[in-house]
């Protein structure tokens, strides 16, 4: 278990931004975000990514502080076929207060980073849900694909 107080970490990694997620898992919207990636001829936004207590921070000189509540992180983990990639999906609020989930993704630079990105959230996610009293034994798990840490 995560301590309430433990320090936490920033860390630089590429933004390989968003996408809205339709039906299924994340293979769609991470195939088409690594797709977009590479196929990028712009300069890559760099975002400074933080795991804390109550979700995540990220922020990058374009879009300034961006907070992702644990609450509303619906799904975090690594693919097998992106092991460097870090993907979380977040549920927003569009246009009219619509909820709408989005893929959101960064590249790592070495896969055990996503994986202890993907460790520390889920553990502040499942701590977050523990205090609310919800836990997370109600949430579905993986799709086929997605590797278990």
């Amino acid at each position: 278990m995560v301590s309430p107080h433990a320090q936490d970490s920033s860390k630089w990694f590429p933004h390989m931004h968003n996408i809205l997620r339709g039906d299924g898992c994340v293979e769609k919207p991470l195939a088409t975000l690594w797709k977009n990636y590479q196929a990028s001829t712009r300069s890559e936004v760099r975002m400074n990514l933080t795991v804390c207590n109550s979700g995540l921070k990220a922020s990058t000189r374009e879009h300034g502080l961006t907070e992702y509540w644990a609450n509303r992180i619906t799904y975090c983990n690594i693919h097998q076929a992106y092991p460097r990639v870090f993907c979380w999906v977040y549920r927003h609020e569009g246009k009219k207060l619509k909820q709408e989930l989005r893929c959101h993704a960064v590249l790592c630079r070495r896969d055990d980073h996503a994986r202890d990105l993907t460790k520390t959230l889920n553990a502040r996610r499942e701590q977050a849900l523990q205090v609310s009293g919800t836990g997370m034994s109600g949430m579905r798990t993986s799709g086929t694909g997605m590797v278990n840490t």
